[in-house]
């Protein structure tokens, strides 16, 4: 389960500060993106299309780059801090279930 994921602290600066050059600056650029293809379980995303500290196409990309079996909670309306209060849990506990997973 990835909450608010970003693509890499590299997509995330270049978002905040857009005319800086930080690859030189940044030594583990936390490469999610790159990473995603290589994971074999399940994987759920709940990202908000509000959120202003990680912007949600950071968390699509994340998701299409994904192996299936893969779900995702897009809330309308959630920021970065609030997705428990847009169904969060149900989403999650939703698609465990529908794994088998959940107790």
């Amino acid at each position: 389960v990835l909450e608010a994921p970003f693509a890499s602290v590299l997509h995330s600066a270049r978002e905040r500060f857009p005319l800086f050059a930080f690859d030189w600056l940044i030594k583990d650029k936390f490469a999610s993106i790159d990473k995603i293809g290589r994971v074999q379980a399940p994987l759920f995303i709940v990202h908000g299309d509000r959120d202003q500290v990680t912007p949600m196409r950071f968390g699509r990309m994340l998701f299409d780059q994904a192996h299936e079996p893969k779900a995702a909670h897009w809330p309308q309306g959630a920021g970065h801090n609030d997705l428990l209060e847009f169904g969060m849990v149900e989403a999650v506990t939703g698609f465990l279930d529908r794994l088998g997973l959940a107790k």
